[in-house]
């Protein structure tokens, strides 16, 4: 063949194989964006693998990154100009427990035939907790934030590591956006059996066909404008579920099997509740099972706690306190310590977050009550209190290599 032909064949079929090449390339891009954007699962695991590269956690650490805020989440004046220290760094007067690991220990390390187990997931700054329940019961607490990092966390802790298909009760703590911003993704991929919602008025223009039963009117009360709100009263329509506004007369448990639930604030009838703090709308509810007692407190702040001294005074003496409002000084009070007398306690918080979350105010206080024993998801990672019928109870937690005097070290020193 002459070499001017021969050349021009060959770069007739270089630009064929080129071409086929562009067009296989292309048929990807393609199928990956209808997978994307048609398989929900499929855009959760990219985004949180996009999400996981391009916000490197700190070393030694597993906790979520505290971002994608929402004008509904309250700070209450609750950030400072302070440093963070490293992961290491331990405040002077607590260098004495720098070593210090005896917290872990535990004089029964397994479960009986019957148990509970609380799940305080690692969700970055906001609030998301897991409980399984001895007749095969659960029930979640919060959803976190609505970035697609938690959609993964969520998916990967509920279906992937506890096989959860279906959720009998939700409880939507109060209407900012790090409590209640994945529920969306929860009500479309899990069966939901029943709903306590906080008396929240959603005046988002999404909601202005809800009836008023489920959007009632405000009464005095906050009003939510935001889509995260709306889009949790719309999920709740959508899924069809059961609900309920909570108050003091929502308890439920199960007498056979020896839980209940109790419904401690709002002390109001519902129609009445009026709060002027969105944190406020938290309900402070006492899990009991086989002797435990556990106290949540959502966010619930100064009004709530007041609320609840008022009401219960030192009625309770609770053996683990689910810290409010993330560790803010504003939510964890002498007085309120005082009263119930934590023996430990969780704090739900993101690692580096920009409301300076736990305060240190707020450390020093458990410490001083009785050297309360501190778990943070912030240094611990995924953690979970597994309660026994007989009343014995453990913790575990994903990062043991945290020292009592780590723990006892807030971001703002």
């Amino acid at each position: 063949m002459p070499k001017k032909k021969y050349k021009k064949q060959m770069e007739k079929t270089a630009k064929k194989y080129w071409l086929e090449i562009l067009c296989v390339i292309l048929a990807l891009v393609i199928i990956f964006v209808v997978c994307y954007y048609t398989i929900d699962a499929f855009k959760v695991k990219v985004d949180g693998w996009i999400a996981s590269i391009s916000q490197p956690s700190e070393s030694g650490s597993t906790s979520n990154s505290d971002t994608n805020f929402d004008t509904d989440s309250s700070t209450n004046g609750d950030t400072d100009s302070s440093s963070n220290p490293s992961g290491g760094d331990i405040l002077a007067k607590y260098q004495q427990y720098s070593e210090d690991y005896s917290y872990y220990d535990f004089p029964v390390t397994t479960r009986t035939e019957k148990y509970v187990e609380v799940h305080f997931i690692d969700i970055g700054q906001g609030g998301c907790m897991f409980i399984q329940l001895p007749d095969g019961k659960t029930m979640m607490i919060d959803s976190g934030d609505t970035s697609n990092k938690n959609k993964a966390t969520i998916k990967e802790y509920l279906t992937d590591k506890l096989h959860v298909e279906k959720i009998d009760y939700v409880l939507a703590t109060h209407q900012d956006k790090d409590h209640i911003g994945n529920f969306d993704y929860v009500y479309k991929n899990y069966s939901i059996g029943y709903t306590f919602l906080p008396y929240v008025h959603s005046s988002h223009e999404s909601t202005s066909a809800l009836s008023t039963k489920l959007n009632p009117p405000a009464n005095g009360g906050l009003v939510s404008a935001t889509k995260t709100y709306a889009d949790l009263l719309l999920s709740v329509e959508a899924e069809g579920t059961e609900y309920s506004f909570f108050n003091y007369n929502s308890d439920f448990g199960n007498e056979s099997e020896g839980y209940f639930f109790d419904f401690l604030t709002p002390t109001q009838e519902v129609a009445n509740i009026k709060y002027t703090d969105s944190n406020d709308y938290s309900p402070m509810i006492l899990f009991t099972y086989g002797g435990f007692d556990l106290l949540f407190t959502g966010d619930a702040e100064k009004q709530t706690i007041k609320e609840y001294l008022d009401t219960y005074g030192n009625r309770y003496d609770v053996d683990l306190l689910k810290v409010g409002h993330h560790g803010s000084y504003t939510s964890t009070t002498k007085e309120l310590l005082d009263a119930i007398n934590p023996e430990y306690a969780v704090i739900q918080v993101g690692l580096n977050n920009k409301h300076k979350h736990p305060r240190q105010e707020a450390l020093d206080l458990l410490y001083q009550n009785d050297m309360t024993k501190i778990f943070r998801n912030d240094l611990h990672g995924d953690i979970v209190l597994t309660i026994n019928s007989d009343g014995t109870f453990f913790i575990t937690a994903e990062n043991t290599d945290v020292s009592y005097g780590r723990a006892l070290t807030g971001i703002s020193v």
